[in-house]
Protein backbone atom coordinates (compact mmCIF):
# COMPACT_ATOMS: atom_id res chain seq x y z
CA UNK A 1 0.00 0.00 0.00
CA UNK A 2 1.23 3.51 -0.81
CA UNK A 3 2.16 6.16 1.74
CA UNK A 4 -0.90 7.65 3.42
CA UNK A 5 -1.57 11.37 3.11
CA UNK A 6 -2.13 12.45 6.71
CA UNK A 7 -3.27 15.93 5.61
CA UNK A 8 -6.63 14.46 4.54
CA UNK A 9 -8.95 14.76 7.53
CA UNK A 10 -12.36 14.49 5.81
CA UNK A 11 -12.45 10.90 4.62
CA UNK A 12 -14.27 9.69 1.54
CA UNK A 13 -16.99 7.05 1.35
CA UNK A 14 -16.19 4.74 -1.55
CA UNK A 15 -18.73 2.21 -2.80
CA UNK A 16 -17.34 -0.83 -4.61
CA UNK A 17 -19.91 -2.40 -6.93
CA UNK A 18 -18.96 -6.04 -7.42
CA UNK A 19 -20.26 -9.10 -9.22
CA UNK A 20 -17.35 -11.41 -8.50
CA UNK A 21 -15.93 -11.01 -12.01
CA UNK A 22 -12.33 -10.36 -13.05
CA UNK A 23 -13.20 -6.71 -13.68
CA UNK A 24 -14.57 -6.36 -10.15
CA UNK A 25 -11.40 -7.97 -8.76
CA UNK A 26 -9.34 -5.37 -10.62
CA UNK A 27 -11.42 -2.59 -9.04
CA UNK A 28 -10.90 -4.13 -5.60
CA UNK A 29 -7.15 -4.36 -6.20
CA UNK A 30 -7.04 -0.63 -6.95
CA UNK A 31 -8.86 0.16 -3.70
CA UNK A 32 -6.45 -2.06 -1.78
CA UNK A 33 -3.51 -0.19 -3.34
CA UNK A 34 -4.83 3.29 -2.51
CA UNK A 35 -3.48 4.99 0.63
CA UNK A 36 -6.84 4.91 2.40
CA UNK A 37 -6.76 6.50 5.84
CA UNK A 38 -8.72 5.93 9.07
CA UNK A 39 -11.36 8.48 8.02
CA UNK A 40 -12.05 6.68 4.71
CA UNK A 41 -14.45 3.78 4.35
CA UNK A 42 -15.60 1.35 1.70
CA UNK A 43 -19.04 -0.18 1.25
CA UNK A 44 -19.21 -3.27 -0.95
CA UNK A 45 -22.49 -3.70 -2.82
CA UNK A 46 -23.78 -6.51 -5.01
CA UNK A 47 -27.08 -7.20 -6.71
CA UNK A 48 -28.15 -10.88 -6.75
CA UNK A 49 -28.99 -10.93 -10.45
CA UNK A 50 -31.51 -13.50 -11.63
CA UNK A 51 -33.45 -13.38 -14.89
CA UNK A 52 -36.80 -14.58 -13.48
CA UNK A 53 -38.84 -13.28 -10.56
CA UNK A 54 -39.43 -15.77 -7.75
CA UNK A 55 -42.92 -16.58 -6.49
CA UNK A 56 -44.02 -14.71 -3.36
CA UNK A 57 -44.50 -17.94 -1.37
CA UNK A 58 -40.93 -19.03 -2.04
CA UNK A 59 -41.87 -22.36 -3.66
CA UNK A 60 -40.54 -23.84 -6.86
CA UNK A 61 -37.26 -24.08 -8.71
CA UNK A 62 -37.18 -20.35 -9.55
CA UNK A 63 -37.32 -19.42 -5.87
CA UNK A 64 -34.59 -21.91 -5.03
CA UNK A 65 -32.33 -20.60 -7.78
CA UNK A 66 -32.98 -17.00 -6.72
CA UNK A 67 -32.12 -17.92 -3.11
CA UNK A 68 -28.92 -19.54 -4.36
CA UNK A 69 -27.99 -16.35 -6.22
CA UNK A 70 -28.64 -14.29 -3.10
CA UNK A 71 -26.46 -16.61 -1.05
CA UNK A 72 -23.71 -16.34 -3.68
CA UNK A 73 -23.93 -12.53 -3.52
CA UNK A 74 -23.66 -12.62 0.29
CA UNK A 75 -20.57 -14.83 0.07
CA UNK A 76 -18.87 -12.54 -2.48
CA UNK A 77 -19.66 -9.41 -0.46
CA UNK A 78 -18.44 -11.05 2.76
CA UNK A 79 -15.17 -12.21 1.17
CA UNK A 80 -14.56 -8.79 -0.39
CA UNK A 81 -15.20 -6.96 2.89
CA UNK A 82 -12.83 -9.37 4.64
CA UNK A 83 -10.01 -8.55 2.20
CA UNK A 84 -10.48 -4.83 2.83
CA UNK A 85 -10.54 -5.24 6.61
CA UNK A 86 -7.38 -7.37 6.47
CA UNK A 87 -5.63 -4.33 4.99
CA UNK A 88 -6.85 -2.11 7.82
CA UNK A 89 -9.59 -0.45 5.77
CA UNK A 90 -12.97 0.34 7.32
CA UNK A 91 -15.46 -1.65 5.29
CA UNK A 92 -18.97 -3.04 5.30
CA UNK A 93 -21.20 -4.68 2.72
CA UNK A 94 -24.75 -4.96 1.47
CA UNK A 95 -26.68 -7.22 -0.89
CA UNK A 96 -28.93 -4.69 -2.59
CA UNK A 97 -32.22 -5.46 -4.32
CA UNK A 98 -33.28 -3.59 -7.44
CA UNK A 99 -34.73 -3.98 -10.90
CA UNK A 100 -31.23 -4.70 -12.18
CA UNK A 101 -27.61 -4.23 -11.15
CA UNK A 102 -27.55 -0.56 -12.20
CA UNK A 103 -30.74 0.25 -10.28
CA UNK A 104 -29.39 -1.56 -7.21
CA UNK A 105 -26.06 0.30 -7.25
CA UNK A 106 -27.73 3.69 -7.75
CA UNK A 107 -30.09 3.00 -4.84
CA UNK A 108 -27.27 1.90 -2.56
CA UNK A 109 -25.05 4.85 -3.51
CA UNK A 110 -27.76 7.47 -2.96
CA UNK A 111 -29.24 5.88 0.19
CA UNK A 112 -25.84 5.52 1.82
CA UNK A 113 -24.54 8.87 0.54
CA UNK A 114 -21.44 7.50 -1.16
CA UNK A 115 -18.92 10.00 -2.50
CA UNK A 116 -17.79 7.73 -5.31
CA UNK A 117 -18.87 4.45 -6.92
CA UNK A 118 -16.03 2.18 -8.08
CA UNK A 119 -16.81 -0.46 -10.71
CA UNK A 120 -14.81 -2.73 -12.98
CA UNK A 121 -15.16 -2.74 -16.76
CA UNK A 122 -15.01 -5.53 -19.31
CA UNK A 123 -12.69 -3.55 -21.54
CA UNK A 124 -12.60 -0.52 -23.80
CA UNK A 125 -13.15 0.35 -27.42
CA UNK A 126 -16.09 0.29 -29.79
CA UNK A 127 -16.82 -3.43 -29.45
CA UNK A 128 -16.80 -3.44 -25.66
CA UNK A 129 -19.00 -0.34 -25.57
CA UNK A 130 -21.71 -2.11 -27.56
CA UNK A 131 -22.12 -4.95 -25.07
CA UNK A 132 -25.78 -4.88 -24.05
CA UNK A 133 -26.23 -4.24 -20.35
CA UNK A 134 -22.74 -2.84 -19.76
CA UNK A 135 -23.08 -1.93 -16.08
CA UNK A 136 -20.13 0.47 -15.98
CA UNK A 137 -21.23 2.47 -19.01
CA UNK A 138 -24.88 2.60 -17.93
CA UNK A 139 -23.91 3.72 -14.45
CA UNK A 140 -21.87 6.55 -15.96
CA UNK A 141 -25.03 7.73 -17.72
CA UNK A 142 -27.57 7.24 -14.93
CA UNK A 143 -25.76 7.48 -11.61
CA UNK A 144 -25.98 10.87 -9.84
CA UNK A 145 -22.88 9.90 -7.83
CA UNK A 146 -19.39 10.15 -9.38
CA UNK A 147 -18.20 6.86 -10.85
CA UNK A 148 -14.72 5.44 -11.27
CA UNK A 149 -14.52 2.84 -14.06
CA UNK A 150 -11.47 0.64 -13.49
CA UNK A 151 -9.81 -1.12 -16.39
CA UNK A 152 -6.35 -2.32 -17.40
CA UNK A 153 -4.74 -1.86 -13.97
CA UNK A 154 -5.46 -2.60 -10.33
CA UNK A 155 -2.81 -0.20 -9.08
CA UNK A 156 -3.21 3.21 -7.44
CA UNK A 157 -2.77 5.95 -10.07
CA UNK A 158 0.58 7.75 -10.22
CA UNK A 159 -0.08 9.85 -13.36
CA UNK A 160 -3.47 11.55 -13.33
CA UNK A 161 -4.89 13.53 -16.24
CA UNK A 162 -7.58 16.03 -15.17
CA UNK A 163 -9.61 17.50 -18.03
CA UNK A 164 -10.46 20.97 -16.78
CA UNK A 165 -12.45 23.71 -18.54
CA UNK A 166 -13.70 25.68 -15.53
CA UNK A 167 -17.30 24.47 -15.88
CA UNK A 168 -19.35 23.45 -12.80
CA UNK A 169 -18.81 19.79 -13.72
CA UNK A 170 -15.04 20.31 -14.05
CA UNK A 171 -14.91 22.13 -10.71
CA UNK A 172 -16.82 19.26 -9.10
CA UNK A 173 -14.30 16.83 -10.59
CA UNK A 174 -11.41 18.89 -9.22
CA UNK A 175 -13.01 19.10 -5.77
CA UNK A 176 -13.46 15.31 -5.64
CA UNK A 177 -9.93 14.69 -6.91
CA UNK A 178 -8.57 16.86 -4.09
CA UNK A 179 -10.40 14.62 -1.58
CA UNK A 180 -9.26 11.30 -3.00
CA UNK A 181 -6.48 9.34 -1.29
CA UNK A 182 -3.83 9.61 -3.99
CA UNK A 183 -0.29 8.37 -3.36
CA UNK A 184 2.13 11.17 -2.47
CA UNK A 185 4.19 10.17 -5.48
CA UNK A 186 1.30 10.90 -7.84
CA UNK A 187 1.42 13.83 -10.25
CA UNK A 188 -1.56 15.55 -11.83
CA UNK A 189 -1.71 17.15 -15.28
CA UNK A 190 -4.55 19.68 -15.51
CA UNK A 191 -5.45 19.91 -19.20
CA UNK A 192 -7.56 22.60 -20.85
CA UNK A 193 -8.40 21.84 -24.47
CA UNK A 194 -9.21 24.70 -26.85
CA UNK A 195 -11.75 23.31 -29.35
CA UNK A 196 -11.23 24.23 -33.00
CA UNK A 197 -13.15 27.18 -34.43
CA UNK A 198 -14.83 27.05 -37.82
CA UNK A 199 -13.36 29.94 -39.79
CA UNK A 200 -15.12 31.03 -42.99
CA UNK A 201 -13.41 30.68 -46.31
CA UNK A 202 -11.97 33.90 -47.72
CA UNK A 203 -13.99 34.80 -50.79
CA UNK A 204 -13.61 37.34 -53.62
CA UNK A 205 -13.56 40.88 -52.32
CA UNK A 206 -12.63 39.87 -48.77
CA UNK A 207 -9.60 41.45 -47.17
CA UNK A 208 -7.20 38.61 -46.37
CA UNK A 209 -5.30 40.70 -43.83
CA UNK A 210 -8.43 41.64 -41.88
CA UNK A 211 -9.54 38.00 -41.64
CA UNK A 212 -6.07 36.84 -40.63
CA UNK A 213 -5.74 39.62 -38.04
CA UNK A 214 -9.11 38.64 -36.57
CA UNK A 215 -8.10 35.00 -36.42
CA UNK A 216 -4.80 35.78 -34.71
CA UNK A 217 -6.53 38.02 -32.16
CA UNK A 218 -9.28 35.49 -31.37
CA UNK A 219 -6.84 32.60 -31.06
CA UNK A 220 -4.63 34.67 -28.76
CA UNK A 221 -7.67 35.47 -26.59
CA UNK A 222 -8.64 31.78 -26.55
CA UNK A 223 -5.14 30.84 -25.38
CA UNK A 224 -5.08 33.50 -22.65
CA UNK A 225 -8.52 32.46 -21.42
CA UNK A 226 -7.54 28.77 -21.39
CA UNK A 227 -4.34 29.53 -19.45
CA UNK A 228 -6.29 31.53 -16.87
CA UNK A 229 -8.89 28.79 -16.47
CA UNK A 230 -6.46 25.91 -16.09
CA UNK A 231 -4.49 27.91 -13.53
CA UNK A 232 -7.45 27.42 -11.15
CA UNK A 233 -6.68 23.72 -11.06
CA UNK A 234 -2.90 24.05 -10.83
CA UNK A 235 -2.54 24.54 -7.06
CA UNK A 236 -0.79 21.58 -5.42
CA UNK A 237 -2.85 19.50 -3.01
CA UNK A 238 -2.10 16.68 -0.60
CA UNK A 239 1.57 16.89 -1.52
CA UNK A 240 0.78 16.11 -5.17
CA UNK A 241 2.30 18.24 -7.91
CA UNK A 242 -0.06 19.73 -10.49
CA UNK A 243 1.10 20.82 -13.95
CA UNK A 244 -1.19 23.05 -16.05
CA UNK A 245 -1.27 22.29 -19.78
CA UNK A 246 -3.17 23.92 -22.64
CA UNK A 247 -3.72 22.05 -25.89
CA UNK A 248 -5.92 22.59 -28.94
CA UNK A 249 -8.03 20.25 -31.04
CA UNK A 250 -11.16 18.10 -30.82
CA UNK A 251 -11.73 17.82 -27.07
CA UNK A 252 -12.27 14.08 -26.54
CA UNK A 253 -9.60 13.07 -29.03
CA UNK A 254 -7.09 15.50 -27.50
CA UNK A 255 -7.76 14.18 -23.99
CA UNK A 256 -7.26 10.60 -25.18
CA UNK A 257 -4.09 11.47 -27.08
CA UNK A 258 -2.64 13.31 -24.07
CA UNK A 259 -3.53 10.35 -21.82
CA UNK A 260 -1.60 8.01 -24.13
CA UNK A 261 1.43 10.30 -24.21
CA UNK A 262 1.73 10.60 -20.41
CA UNK A 263 0.83 7.68 -20.16
CA UNK A 264 -2.03 8.30 -17.69
CA UNK A 265 -3.07 5.85 -14.99
CA UNK A 266 -6.34 7.75 -14.49
CA UNK A 267 -8.42 10.27 -16.45
CA UNK A 268 -10.69 12.57 -14.43
CA UNK A 269 -13.38 14.69 -16.07
CA UNK A 270 -16.78 16.22 -15.45
CA UNK A 271 -20.00 15.36 -17.24
CA UNK A 272 -22.55 18.08 -17.98
CA UNK A 273 -26.30 17.64 -18.07
CA UNK A 274 -29.18 16.60 -15.85
CA UNK A 275 -28.80 13.27 -14.10
CA UNK A 276 -31.18 10.36 -14.51
CA UNK A 277 -30.38 10.23 -17.40
CA UNK A 278 -28.00 13.03 -18.31
CA UNK A 279 -29.47 13.81 -21.70
CA UNK A 280 -26.32 15.17 -23.44
CA UNK A 281 -24.20 12.18 -22.32
CA UNK A 282 -24.57 10.09 -25.47
CA UNK A 283 -21.87 11.25 -27.85
CA UNK A 284 -20.47 13.68 -25.27
CA UNK A 285 -16.80 14.09 -24.40
CA UNK A 286 -17.25 11.98 -21.26
CA UNK A 287 -18.96 9.17 -23.18
CA UNK A 288 -16.30 9.09 -25.88
CA UNK A 289 -13.49 9.07 -23.32
CA UNK A 290 -15.13 6.23 -21.36
CA UNK A 291 -15.52 4.15 -24.52
CA UNK A 292 -11.99 4.65 -25.85
CA UNK A 293 -9.67 5.21 -22.86
CA UNK A 294 -7.16 2.47 -22.12
CA UNK A 295 -6.91 3.43 -18.44
CA UNK A 296 -9.39 3.96 -15.57
CA UNK A 297 -11.76 6.91 -15.97
CA UNK A 298 -13.40 8.94 -13.18
CA UNK A 299 -16.56 10.75 -14.32
CA UNK A 300 -18.09 13.42 -12.06
CA UNK A 301 -21.59 14.72 -12.87
CA UNK A 302 -22.39 18.39 -12.71
CA UNK A 303 -23.76 19.30 -9.26
CA UNK A 304 -27.56 19.39 -9.16
CA UNK A 305 -28.90 22.91 -8.55
CA UNK A 306 -31.46 22.92 -5.75
CA UNK A 307 -34.81 24.59 -6.37
CA UNK A 308 -34.05 27.09 -3.58
CA UNK A 309 -30.75 28.16 -5.15
CA UNK A 310 -30.67 31.37 -7.14
CA UNK A 311 -28.59 31.42 -10.31
CA UNK A 312 -25.65 33.78 -10.49
CA UNK A 313 -26.84 36.42 -12.98
CA UNK A 314 -24.34 38.93 -14.34
CA UNK A 315 -25.38 42.30 -15.68
CA UNK A 316 -29.00 42.63 -16.74
CA UNK A 317 -31.51 39.88 -16.33
CA UNK A 318 -33.98 38.56 -13.86
CA UNK A 319 -33.58 36.20 -10.94
CA UNK A 320 -36.68 34.05 -10.46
Amino acid sequence: MMTTDTSRSDGVHLMLATDGSAGATLALDMLLDLPLGPADRVTVVMHPTFFLAARPNGDGIVSRLAARQRERARAIVKATVARLIERGIRADGVVQDGEDAVDAVVRAATDRKADLVVVGSRGHGAVASLVIGSTARTLAILCPVPILIVRATGKAPLRVLLAYDGSPAARAALALLRRLPLPREATVVALNVIPPRAWPEIGPGDDDNDVLDLRVRVEREDLTSAENVVREAALPFGGNAVMPVVDAGPVAETILERSRRLPADLIVLGSRGATGPRRPFWGSTAERVIVSAACPVLVVPEPIRLATEKPNVRGGGMTP
